[in-house]
């Protein structure tokens, strides 16, 4: 045994309060898209396309981060082979749907509402709804990643990417929200379509919240392309440190994360490779995730966190962070595995708690971790997994980008690592989310983003 971990197995398990918090309730549903093996998710189908000849609306607002309700659910707990459903598609929502709830972050009233010639290329998201005006569709369409918005018909919302540029007057329908308001033609002969442009920010960002989910089978090679003073801390599933001399990334705090029950003989090792200890140790990655080979009960993690962890904080004041566990919903998964181990292990048991989320609306995102800030409003969080699944590339890095905004501005998420800093082909599926390009030594786009770059 490693001399300066044996002196904290000598010492007696703390005794912990059984205190824990008020668990949450929400109604997000939730999978997570990330399998363990290499199989990738299920992949969302494009959204039905109709004939149309058009003619479109253009007004201007603030990004819309508005909490919509998904209408996308979850019927079981995700498994490794299991992802989200697909998203609504214009046959497949609700002719009346309610209008997104308003959040902190809801964006400015539409200021004008101008018709333009449709461009052919308002093919993403749709939805209907009796309650239809320019500004619900922003929200829809903003909180799925499109810059373009666009009503038609009275009481239909399409999404896009590229803002149309002739103008037109066959706006004469009524928004099925506000009959004072024009929501783009009746539909006969040639559409017209009322567009809302919600730009995003494009002003490049960086924040010491972000840090590296490094792959442990990354070559050293592909630290070249990020920069630690940007992106200063980082951890690898692992409790070695995968930066070497050539590429050594210097400056960069390195966590280790004591991944399985199976890695607990490493924790000895790992205090003594880090001189007079590690700052922090994470604890199980995805121990609700059932079977997986990260899956525990929460009585074993609860035996094992007060055997091996509990003595670190005791005796060398290591800051411990909690089991990271899923953005599932089910019994047994999610803040219901959390809340059992609190209630078992005490409030005590750790002081900062590590979260994983995957989906794909920003609303979900933003609601799923305030709901835990209300639920454990002592406790920084550490987002330590996250992405956004079955969107392009371009709804991919809106809404990436958008989530870091929001994270940023949040002085109760302390740290974040956006899932991966990797190329597409080891993404398991989530390609759009790579911010590594195919060989792994440049930035994506969304790499640059991350980075601060663009």
């Amino acid at each position: 045994m490693l001399p300066l971990y044996a002196a904290l197995l000598a010492s007696a398990v703390l005794q912990v309060q059984a205190q824990g918090p008020k668990p949450i309730k929400t109604s997000v549903a939730v999978a997570r898209p990330k399998p363990v093996t290499t199989s990738a998710p299920v992949g969302r189908q494009p959204p039905a396309t109709t004939s149309k000849s058009s003619s479109l609306t253009t007004s201007t607002t603030k990004p819309a981060t508005t909490s919509t309700t998904s209408t996308t659910s979850t019927t079981k707990p995700p498994t490794s082979s299991s992802t989200t459903t697909k998203p609504p598609t214009s046959s497949s929502t609700s002719s009346s749907a309610a209008p997104p709830p308003a959040t902190s972050t809801q964006p400015a009233p539409v200021q004008a509402n101008t018709c333009y010639a449709d461009n052919g290329q308002m093919t993403g998201d749709a939805t209907t709804s009796d309650q239809m005006t320019p500004q619900y569709c922003a929200s829809f369409c903003t909180d799925r990643g499109f810059a373009i918005a666009g009503t038609v018909q009275g009481n239909k919302c399409v999404c896009g990417h590229v803002m149309p540029t002739a103008a037109s007057v066959g706006c004469t329908m009524a928004c099925s929200g506000n009959s004072n308001v024009k929501c783009g033609s009746s539909g006969s002969g040639a559409l017209s379509y009322s567009v809302v442009n919600t730009p995003f920010s494009t002003t490049p960002t960086t924040n010491s919240k972000r840090g590296l989910d490094w792959p442990w089978d990354n070559q050293a090679y592909s630290f070249a392309a990020f920069n630690p003073v940007k992106v200063p801390w980082l951890y690898n599933w692992e409790m070695w440190d995968p930066r070497g001399a050539e590429f050594p990334y210097a400056g960069a705090e390195y966590v280790g994360l004591c991944r399985t029950k199976d890695n607990i003989h490493q924790i000895p090792w790992y205090y003594n490779a880090q001189n007079h200890g590690p700052k922090y140790l994470m604890g199980f990655n995805e121990p609700d995730l059932q079977g997986s080979d990260t899956a525990l009960s929460v009585s074993d993690a609860i035996g094992l966190w007060q055997t091996n962890f509990m003595p670190l904080k005791a005796n060398l004041g290591t800051i411990l962070v909690s089991p990271a566990v899923t953005n599932a919903n089910a019994p047994g998964w999610g803040i219901d595995w959390m809340n059992q181990f609190v209630a078992g292990c005490g409030s005590n048991c750790f002081s900062v708690i590590a979260l994983h989320w995957y989906g794909y609306l920003l609303a979900d995102f933003i609601n799923h971790f305030n709901a835990w800030h209300a639920a454990y409003p002592g406790y920084p969080i550490w987002i330590t997994e996250f992405a956004f699944t079955d969107h392009d590339v371009t709804a991919t890095e809106n809404l990436s980008r958008m989530a870091m905004a929001w994270m940023d501005q949040q002085p109760w998420i302390q740290r974040y690592c956006l899932f991966g800093p990797m190329g597409p082909a080891r993404m398991a599926g989530i390609v759009n989310s790579a911010m590594l390009t195919s060989d792994e030594r440049s930035l994506s786009r969304l790499g640059q983003i991350y980075m601060g770059i663009v």
